[in-house]
């Protein structure tokens, strides 16, 4: 668990939320795995005392949370619009 808030690099973080341990988003498991344990993680979000950063409180290695996931932002127009749309209201 990380104890030192990832902005300001204080140890002024608390935990105010958790959720226990979870699967990794957008990571399916194929039918015939469904009997296997699939792996879980810690989901806790820390609030910083000092600088006001909300964070999660566990690093996951990052090979591990991507490499069977499958969200593609660029693949959803919805979001693209959205996204686009937000750019031109914060540069007007």
């Amino acid at each position: 668990m990380m104890k030192d808030c990832i902005i300001c690099k204080t140890n002024s973080v608390e935990i105010f939320l958790d959720l226990g341990k979870t699967g990794l988003a957008n990571s399916f498991i194929l039918p015939k795995e469904k009997n296997k344990p699939e792996p879980k993680y810690p989901l806790r979000a820390g609030y910083c005392l000092e600088c006001h950063h909300v964070q999660l409180m566990d690093k996951v290695m990052p090979e591990r949370m991507f490499e069977n996931y499958l969200y593609m932002s660029s693949a959803s127009s919805t979001l693209t619009r959205h996204l686009k749309k937000l750019a031109e209201y914060i540069v007007r």
